[in-house]
């Protein structure tokens, strides 16, 4: 469907610079045309200053540097196609990326967060200089005339799958895989309707920034200082509505990839059954699973970890749940699955140890925050396998 053919249009050929049977000395192609990107129009001549700012911003986008106003509403600018006609519509997308902390404690019977957030001038003056000034992501008329038919269909295609089945999302990490310990565990935490629960994650993301700790949060490299992962813990807290924690768990030795493989494919099939038996499940829904990223697996057994898990959706939640994907993440990148390691070795330290070890106070943190330990408490999916 977006395949280019030999003949170029009128609109391709005027963002190109090129004229009909003109060839290209340098052997690129127009997608790889450096003078011409598609979020932009066709270039105009503009002084050397303004020349020379529009590149910085297009740098600081390239290299995801989003620490002024005018970076932040640029990025909102280039993504959201919708955002580039109404001010209003910017202002709001700025607030739920940028000010997810602010938006998430606030109260709905007052306005006061307006007073918290970016001030809507400043995204407005923002917007004006990088579309009147810089011209870049132009509104209007100028928008829809630069842009070809099919290029603006493909930004509509993706307007609509962002309004698309609502998403279950699940984070899991694996705990106990050395095979001197006789234990193996999956375990992590499950959002069962991210179009809610995403701009909690948002807040969680920004307040993980802000978190002085360097580098990753491993529960198994745990000294004496544990503040961060307490504190991690804290902040799930005050966020967990939504949230289900959920644990598989095998007490045996010499465990293999497959075994690990079947556990991961146990535990995604326990929590939606437990979703549907609490009626979430009562429209179509996307399944995107979150892994932390462990190249010995990832490399045989990520691609039969699809495939078993589509084949298991088909036969028991079809047409309600389908497979979005089974995406393989260094923990770093993703707060989430921080928390999921958290889980994971505390329910390996509960099993193994129950000392006086700061990493047994982080269990006692995950065990009270989770509540894995409570026999009345709904929000968990746990299983031990003998």
């Amino acid at each position: 469907m977006w395949e280019r053919g030999d003949n170029v249009g009128a609109s391709d050929r005027e963002l190109t610079g090129q004229t009909p049977g003109a060839s290209q000395s340098s052997g690129q192609s127009f997608l790889f045309d450096d003078r011409v990107q598609p979020w932009t129009h066709a270039v105009e001549s503009l002084s050397a200053d303004v020349e020379q700012q529009r590149q910085v911003l297009l740098a600081a986008l390239a290299n995801s540097d989003y620490g002024t106003v005018e970076q932040k509403v640029a990025y909102i600018l280039q993504r959201y196609p919708e955002t580039r006609n109404s001010h209003t519509r910017l202002a709001i997308q700025y607030w739920l990326k940028f000010n997810a902390d602010k938006l998430a404690n606030w109260d709905r019977l007052s306005l006061d967060v307006l007073l918290e957030v970016e001030n809507f001038e400043n995204i407005e003056r923002a917007a004006r200089n990088i579309q009147n000034t810089l011209k870049l992501w132009s509104g209007g008329e100028r928008y829809k005339t630069l842009r070809d038919a099919r290029q603006l269909l493909f930004s509509e295609y993706f307007a609509e799958q962002r309004k698309g089945d609502p998403e279950i999302r699940l984070y899991l990490d694996e705990t106990g895989t050395d095979q001197k310990s006789g234990f193996l565990g999956v375990a992590g935490v499950c959002a069962a309707d991210w179009r809610q629960y995403g701009r909690y994650h948002a807040a969680l993301c920004q307040w993980r920034e802000r978190l002085n700790y360097p580098g990753t949060l491993h529960a198994s490299q745990i000294t004496d200082d544990i503040t961060g992962h307490l504190a991690l813990l804290a902040e799930v807290n005050k966020r967990k509505g939504g949230l289900l924690f959920v644990a598989h768990v095998m007490r045996a030795r010499g465990m293999t990839h497959t075994e690990l493989e079947a556990l991961f494919v146990q535990v995604v099939l326990d929590t939606l059954r437990n979703l549907d038996d609490s009626a979430c499940l009562n429209e179509p829904k996307a399944l995107l699973v979150t892994k932390e990223a462990n190249s010995g697996f990832d490399s045989v057994f990520l691609r039969p970890l699809r495939a078993d898990l589509e084949d298991a959706l088909a036969a028991e939640f079809l047409r309600r749940v389908y497979l979005k994907d089974v995406q393989s993440v260094p923990k770093g990148r993703e707060v989430m699955l921080e928390v999921a390691d958290q889980i994971a070795h505390a329910l390996l330290r509960r099993t193994l140890h129950r000392g006086h070890h700061p990493k047994d106070r982080v269990a006692e943190a995950v065990m009270n925050v989770t509540g894995f330990e409570d026999p009345r408490e709904k929000g968990i999916v746990f299983k031990l396998w003998q």
